[in-house]
C-alpha cells in the first residue's frame, strides 16, 4: 500500500515475493510514496503443502505438493550451492485446479559436491512469483553419519551441532 498524504492508502499490489527471505517486490511506483506492508485477504495462488528432498546414491530426488492452483503457470525448480545465488535447473507446467492436491517431482542427476540448495519458484500466468522454502541437502551424509546437538538441554538462544561420520570423514 502508498500514499502521498498518509490517509488516502492505494494497494499497489507485488511483482515479487519471497517468504523464506522476507523479500518483497514493487515496480512501478514513480515517486516517494508513504509504503506499508499489510496482509489482504486476496488468497495466494498456489498453497505449498510440502516439499522434501532425499539423496539416492549420487542423485538427489525432490518433490513438493501444492494445493489451490489459483492462476498458476508453472514451477521452476532453483539450485544454490551457497544459498545466494540460485540457479534454475527444470520448469514443470502447474497442473492447474482448487481445492486439488498436486504432486511434482524431479531428480537432480548431477548434484554439487557439498551442500545442494533448492527452492521452487512458483510463477502465475500475469508473471508475478512466489517461492517455497528452502532445502538443505549434502548428498555426502549417509546413514552413517552421526551428529551431537549440545547443550543439552540448550540454554539461552545458542544451538550447537557437531556432525561426524563412522567412516572417519
Amino acid at each position: 500500500f502508498s500514499s502521498n498524504d498518509g490517509n488516502n492508502w492505494l494497494n499497489e499490489g507485488e511483482d515479487g515475493l519471497d517468504q523464506s527471505l522476507n523479500y518483497l517486490q514493487v515496480t512501478g511506483l514513480d515517486s516517494l510514496h508513504r509504503v506499508t506492508l499489510a496482509a489482504i485477504s486476496a488468497p495466494l495462488s498456489v498453497r505449498f503443502i510440502s516439499f522434501a528432498a532425499l539423496p539416492q546414491g549420487n542423485e538427489i530426488h525432490l518433490t513438493w505438493k501444492t494445493a489451490d492452483e489459483n492462476g498458476n503457470s508453472h514451477y521452476i525448480l532453483e539450485r544454490s550451492g551457497d544459498g545466494s545465488r540460485f540457479q534454475p535447473m527444470a520448469e514443470l507446467p502447474g497442473m492447474g485446479g482448487p481445492a486439488l492436491i498436486h504432486q511434482y517431482q524431479y531428480t537432480d542427476r548431477t548434484p554439487l559436491t557439498g551442500r545442494n540448495i533448492y527452492r521452487v519458484k512458483q510463477v502465475d500466468k500475469d508473471g508475478k512469483y512466489s517461492y517455497s522454502w528452502q532445502l538443505s541437502v549434502d548428498p555426502g551424509m549417509t546413514d552413517e553419519t552421526l551428529f551431537n546437538v549440545f547443550p543439552n538441554p540448550v540454554q539461552g538462544d545458542k544451538l550447537n551441532l557437531s556432525f561426524s561420520s563412522t567412516n572417519g570423514q
